[in-house]
């Protein structure tokens, strides 16, 4: 069995490298949607959807699934939903759903993250903020693999509402990591009253069934406050059941903090580090690979954006820096203060870290008189990567009407291939609609190939066995 995988991991990874080779490393892939390269949903056929996409997740099958948040079309009422292409990418699987849109909860909180994750019966766990009349609270649904009807085994009739810890009043989803059990820990940010500045780190492990697990945190959640104005943005899990907690704090500058716990909830070490002097921070992706944390994101002041990434041991206390990697470490992470853009007026607005290892950036370019996409890539020692567009960056043209798009929310999503998806809305002149665009990232010298296709962390017959058989 060992060497029939050995045998089956050679075979596909020849076959993603061969099949990259011919493409155009950083380009917007042409092949992918039916509306100037986005996969959405046409005005003149679908005049009801209304929302974008702020996750998704590449399905065994092929099909692309979104998440976010919408308009419901006969209350006009705030709700999260659930999207789904054909596995081309280039119109709505009517299959899924009312014509390709399943309405899942209310509430929603309009700008917060939604989460998808597939579990292993291809049921949906669905995750995101919800309003009530004076809290704000994180939602969770299980919905049918369809689009149409609820798992009633998980909380009440599908969903489970998860209220803030005691003493505070609202709680902002930020990340959830769907663990083997099937329990999930969510992850948000915490606040007192609203726009308060005093907030805190939350997490919270939610059982199958859709209930706290009462043997988690204390009270049933986990509660940090490294300083005044903190703001969660991922969590990662620990290959031994810990898991880090990284977001920015102020103290009173900007700073990226890291936090990891044990699988209780309990905190074991609180670090903090700067990435640069008087300048704000955001964290955009955090992953880890072996004994080592990396985390990628931007550091900006008044004049520009620039790229941000830094790799650091996962498990000591100090959580000390890699100096082999990047270009000017130890001072902060920064990249030698590489802007995502050769004349240094750009903002990198989204990050992902790629199962290799090489991080990924998206943003805009300034030049005059017009602002265009474009985007950056670093290799796995953390410098330019020469082989993707000019030198490590990629300008696009500017976006196409009637849909133009905006990602500038949203997280990039790395697909089976290797290609990277940017999710978002589009306009159409009056109603913002959800979409999403492919970018073609090739073969890369240093990529890791590995049997687990579909990147959910498991190597299965019944999905990454099925996906390489279709690609095949």
């Amino acid at each position: 069995m060992k060497q029939y995988r050995i045998l089956l991991a050679a075979a596909y990874c020849a076959l993603i490298s061969s099949v990259a080779s011919a493409q155009t490393v950083g380009a917007i892939d042409t092949s992918f949607g039916t509306i100037n390269t986005w996969a959405t949903f046409n005005p003149s056929v679908h005049a009801v959807v209304r929302g974008g996409v702020s996750d998704l997740i590449e399905l065994p099958d092929g099909k692309i699934l979104g998440a976010g948040g919408c308009l419901e079309p006969v209350t006009n009422a705030e709700v999260t939903c659930l999207y789904r292409w054909t596995a081309n990418g280039g119109a709505p699987d009517t299959s899924f759903g009312a014509g390709g849109v399943s309405y899942v909860m209310g509430g929603d909180d309009v700008g917060a993250k939604v989460r998808v994750v597939r579990r292993s019966d291809g049921r949906l766990l669905v995750a995101g903020s919800c309003v009530a009349p004076s809290t704000l609270r994180i939602c969770i649904a299980v919905v049918n693999e369809n689009g149409n009807g609820f798992d009633t085994s998980y909380g009440i009739n599908g969903k489970s509402v998860v209220p803030p810890p005691v003493g505070y009043q609202y709680v902002r989803l930020s990340d959830l990591v769907f663990r083997a059990d099937g329990s999930v820990l969510v992850a948000g940010t915490c606040q007192v009253m609203a726009f308060n500045t005093d907030s805190s780190f939350c997490v919270a492990r939610i059982q199958a069934n859709g209930s706290f697990d009462p043997t988690f945190g204390t009270n049933n959640w986990s509660v940090t406050t490294p300083s005044g104005g903190n703001m969660l943005e991922k969590i990662t899990a620990l290959p031994d059941g810990r898991y880090i907690v990284t977001g920015t704090c102020f103290t009173p500058t900007s700073r990226v903090c890291t936090l990891r716990y044990f699988s209780d909830g309990t905190l074991q070490v609180a670090q903090s580090f700067d990435v640069g002097t008087n300048e704000g921070k955001s964290v955009y992706d955090v992953r880890v690979f072996g004994s080592k944390v990396l985390i990628s994101g931007s550091s900006y002041n008044l004049v520009a954006g620039r790229i941000y990434s830094s790799r650091r041991d996962a498990y000591t206390s100090a959580g000390n820096g890699d100096p082999t990697y990047g270009g000017t470490y130890p001072t902060g992470g920064m990249v030698s203060n590489l802007n995502i853009d050769l004349s240094n007026d750009g903002d990198a607005y989204r990050g992902k870290i790629l199962r290799d290892g090489s991080v990924v950036f998206l943003g805009v370019c300034n030049p005059s008189p017009s602002r265009i996409s474009c985007s950056a890539r670093l290799n796995p020692q953390g410098l330019l990567d020469s082989s993707y567009g000019v030198n490590g960056r990629y300008e696009y043209a500017s976006m196409p009407t009637p849909f133009g798009g905006d990602f500038s929310s949203n997280d990039l999503v790395e697909g089976a291939s290797g290609d990277v998806y940017r999710p978002g809305y589009c306009v159409d002149g009056t109603t913002a609609r959800p979409c999403v665009q492919r970018i073609l990232m090739g073969t890369q010298p240093a990529r890791v190939c590995t049997m687990d296709i579909d990147g959910d962390g498991l190597v299965k017959p019944t999905t990454d066995g099925l996906i390489l058989a279709r690609v095949s």
